[in-house]
């Protein structure tokens, strides 16, 4: 038997598992279609900080990267294909629009010696420490 949904309109499963991220979005990071771009992976080590921002199909010359003391900041255009002439879009998921996103950095950084590659759509970017956070590796002198 068939209900109807709060639109008044006959309830279809394929609508509902084409629209799983309303139900499990807040799940696994997304809410009502929000898009938080680009997904990203940060790490540590003791020299540096590493960060992968997920950026498929984007130019680099559409990225900028900035870093200044403990903040890093990421912006750029990420243009999408339209549809072809006649046709028109049953899903799009991919975001497209301009992006800006800054991370507060647990350290402080070494401003002159970043470093940031973009190969096959990731964008790498390693931090290296300030001097001053660095382990520094103590001798023991004999008494």
């Amino acid at each position: 038997m068939l209900t109807r949904n709060s639109r008044n309109l006959l309830w279809n499963p394929w609508h509902e598992l084409m629209n799983i991220d309303r139900t499990f979005g807040p799940f696994f990071g997304g809410l009502n279609g929000a898009c938080e771009f680009p997904p990203t992976n940060v790490w540590t080590s003791d020299n540096a900080i590493t960060v992968t921002f997920e950026m498929p199909g984007m130019k680099a010359e559409n990225i900028e990267v900035s870093a200044k003391s403990d903040t890093l900041t990421v912006k750029g255009t990420r243009v999408l294909e339209a549809a072809p002439e006649g046709a028109q879009h049953l899903r799009q998921e991919r975001c497209a629009g301009t992006f800006s996103r800054s991370y507060a950095l647990p350290y402080k950084i070494d401003q002159e010696n970043v470093e940031a590659s973009y190969v096959n759509g990731i964008l790498t970017v390693t931090l290296p420490k300030a001097r001053e956070v660095q382990p520094r590796k103590i001798t023991i002198a004999n008494a």
